[in-house]
């Protein structure tokens, strides 16, 4: 039945593909959600066949159909100034502002002068549709977002793994992760950088406090071989899992002990990753099968739903199919992704709370699950004529929040501890620039992109 239900779904999607729909920008001041209506979903493709024209009025024009180029609208105010000041997000003009130049049309149709002044160099804008000229060349922004949309998972890739992936001044998990991505990627392109990664792994520093954060760091420990550092960080997991109370936990242990139980070939490791995964559940766990972050407040924060589902995944690589108890961390694997992916949105990304459409696009989760997917479907627990779609528009909206340079990311949520209310997640900033996270996360998810379109290359030579 749920086969045939996500079918039937995805063919209202498809049928409905050129016609307008409503698209979320944001939140306002009291965070209610306020909407896009897009010409179509072609509107948001860097790819697209005609000129893109974005309507940012109080009024909306009397149609939205139109033979020459796609236009689109979002009611918005003449008073707002530009750009907005502060960090992302705390107001409705830097939803805007942002997603203006995610979306990236071709022309601006506004006005509000502070806004036309702001897109000068960005994106060519007048004052009414009666201004526009007969051909509407691509824009600047739509330009940028074709030449990252037309990159290979190895492109990405590389140039990630010249910022990203070579330190390990703390053993914790953003930069571990990014470690664990240029070994991968080597391997991808036929070379093997593990000696280098290795001494890089021997020089850190060790903590005097194994933090979950810590634990996770340990992965890259367990991706080279070093098994009396994976295991002796593993025993002490165990002992004291640095209890957070987070969902982020189940990532941030339960791969460890996984990793600890192949390596030493002891099973009690993995029934200690099944009874933490136990109590995480207990603790994170809602009855609609999304994970709230924390017992403070229900809030489904995305990344505190991108762990547990990266986490599950990368136990299952750990866990041999033999294994009794693994049938169970696939069957909890399975029922969060069937959940997540009804709240993929039509660019593709996921949200910063996963449920609530008018909350960021956040970039993390959007590689955490995407990633998820495509582990899953190499593994066979996915069956990819379903889900291959749904890995296909992660990837997709990923690499345009990537820049060409691989160096810096658009929206990706800061660090994040327990909040007490859904609010104090809306208002967590949204991080445009450099990071280290980010970093780490986008070389897991292209490299492993890479992995699954050489596997799909192999498959059809067969």
């Amino acid at each position: 039945m749920r086969f045939f239900t996500f079918l039937f779904c995805l063919g209202l999607s498809i049928a409905r593909a050129d016609e307008p729909f409503k698209f979320p920008v944001g939140l306002d001041s009291e965070f209610k959600a306020f909407s896009a209506t897009l010409a179509s979903r072609e509107a948001l493709d860097p790819n697209r066949w005609k000129p893109s024209i974005l309507v940012i009025s109080e009024t909306q024009p009397e149609s939205l159909q139109n033979n020459k180029f796609l236009l689109s609208f979002v009611e918005f105010s003449n008073v707002a100034t530009f750009p907005p000041e502060g960090n992302a997000y705390v107001s409705k003009e830097q939803y805007l502002w942002r997603w203006i130049q995610a979306l990236g049309p071709d022309a601006v149709v506004t006005d509000n002068e502070s806004l036309r002044t702001a897109l000068k160099s960005l994106i060519p804008t007048y004052s009414s549709l009666a201004d526009l000229p007969v051909k509407i060349e691509p824009s600047p922004v739509q330009l940028e977002l074709k030449s990252r949309s037309a990159r290979t998972p190895t492109e990405v890739a590389e140039a990630l793994s010249k910022h990203y992936g070579n330190h390990l001044k703390s053993a914790t998990y953003q930069p571990a992760l990014a470690m664990i991505g240029r070994s991968r990627l080597a391997k991808l392109t036929g070379k093997n950088i593990d000696a280098e990664l290795i001494e890089i792994a021997k020089a850190a520093p060790e903590s005097t406090k194994m933090s979950a954060s810590h634990y996770s760091g340990h992965l890259i420990f367990a991706e080279l071989g070093m098994t009396d550092q994976t295991v002796s960080a593993a025993r002490l997991a165990i002992k004291n899992p640095s209890d957070n109370q987070m969902s982020d936990s189940v990532f941030m242990v339960c791969p460890l002990l996984a990793a600890a139980g192949r390596l030493a070939d002891d099973e009690a490791f993995y029934q200690a990753c099944v009874i933490y995964l136990d109590q995480m559940q207990k603790l994170c766990l809602r009855p609609d099968g999304l994970y709230r972050h924390s017992p403070l407040d229900e809030a489904a924060w995305g990344r505190g739903n991108g762990f547990p589902v990266l986490g599950l995944a990368w136990v299952l690589s750990e866990m041999p199919e033999s294994l009794a108890m693994r049938e169970r961390v696939e069957l909890d694997f399975v029922k969060h992704i069937e959940v997540l992916v009804k709240h993929q949105d039509a660019s593709g990304m996921w949200h910063q709370v996963i449920d609530k459409p008018g909350s960021y696009r956040e970039f993390t989760s959007t590689c955490m699950i995407t990633f998820a997917i495509t582990r899953g479907m190499e593994m066979g627990v996915l069956d990819s004529k379903i889900y291959e779609p749904i890995a296909n528009r992660g990837w997709e909206a990923i690499k345009l929040r990537i820049s060409l340079d691989g160096k810096s990311f658009t929206d990706g949520c800061t660090g994040t501890g327990k909040q007490k209310t859904e609010q104090d997640y809306f208002l967590r900033t949204a991080i445009l620039g450099p990071d280290e996270r980010c970093g780490a996360m986008a070389l897991m998810v292209s490299t492993e992109r890479a992995a699954w379109e050489e596997t799909l290359r192999l498959r059809n030579q067969k």
